[in-house]
């Protein structure tokens, strides 16, 4: 008998933010889905984690085009297709649908975000192809005259869905996502001792917060508690404090314009302005005089 083998996890990977901590369950299944797809359409499809890190591809060994490796590479302009693909994420996340869009070097990409149990657990995107027989103009601009018949022919040599089928195409793509999550190929494992922890610590970030009573809160013991901050977010459970009330800090100094960095220190628990320049310095890597001015926060009597 044959073993389905989407019923085996394939990767296994956690995301956190500064309330939520899960692990993104993704299953053979969906990389044979994605082989399917890059193989018959050429056109590369990959999931993404919340926050962009990519976890499964089609033909993994199919990575990005001459045209965008180029594109970074040699133009230097990779920052600008990081910040483009963070913007299109937002907006899709947003939109909660389909959202299809020419990146900023003139290609097109398709965005889904994943929802699972009113959830964003991720993205599954489809790019790197072209709905125009040659170079846009306007991007043929920005490239130094010298490279443009070599761009010309990265472009061409990328996949190409003219506009009249795309329609149809993303409707394929669309159908696709719909089974992938119909089918339970992607789920998500809470982590929920540490939802829990991470809520209390941000419900008490002005208090003197003890791991012991954070185990009692979530009716653990401390070693299981310190044990499962390590595992799950990667950092200890004092690490975890501190940045929670850094994060805090800085909201009340926007909220409080004018208080001062001892105001601050002493309302969160620090033992003075000295002790919380060094956890500021910790977490931040600049002095909160720095840190709190560049945003607007500090009083101009503080130094």
């Amino acid at each position: 008998m044959q073993m389905r083998t989407d019923m085996y996890f394939s990767a296994m990977v956690l995301y956190t933010s500064s309330m939520t901590a899960f692990e993104i369950i993704v299953t053979d299944g969906v990389k044979h889905l994605f082989n399917d797809f890059t193989t018959f359409f050429g056109v590369r499809i990959a999931f993404f984690s919340p926050d962009g890190k990519e976890i499964a591809s089609g033909l993994a060994s199919r990575t990005s085009s001459a045209f965008c490796t180029h594109l970074r590479n040699d133009l230097g302009r990779d920052a600008d297709c990081r910040s483009c693909d963070a913007k299109w994420r937002a907006i899709a996340a947003r939109r909660k649908t389909v959202t299809a869009y020419h990146c900023h070097a003139g290609l097109m990409e398709v965005l889904v975000p994943v929802f699972i149990r009113g959830r964003l657990v991720g993205f599954v995107m489809i790019g790197q192809f072209r709905d125009r027989e040659t170079l846009p103009q306007s991007e043929a601009r920005s490239i130094p005259a010298k490279k443009r018949g070599a761009f010309a022919r990265y472009y061409q040599a990328l996949p190409y869905i003219p506009k009249i089928k795309m329609q149809s195409f993303i409707r394929i793509f669309t159908r696709l996502i719909d089974a992938m999550i119909a089918r339970n190929m992607v789920t998500v494992k809470d982590n929920l001792v540490i939802e829990d922890a991470l809520a209390y610590l941000h419900a008490h970030a002005r208090e003197s917060v003890t791991i012991s009573s954070v185990a009692a809160a979530a009716g653990k013991s401390e070693s299981t508690v310190s044990h499962l901050f390590t595992a799950v977010l990667r950092k200890s459970f004092r690490r975890t404090l501190l940045e929670i009330k850094i994060e805090h800090a800085e909201h009340y100094a926007r909220e409080n314009p004018s208080a001062s960095i001892s105001d601050i220190a002493e309302a969160f628990g620090f033992y003075d302005q000295f002790h919380f320049a060094k956890a500021y310095r910790s977490c931040r890597h600049m002095t909160p005089s720095a840190g709190l001015r560049k945003n607007q926060f500090i009083d101009k009597n503080d130094v």
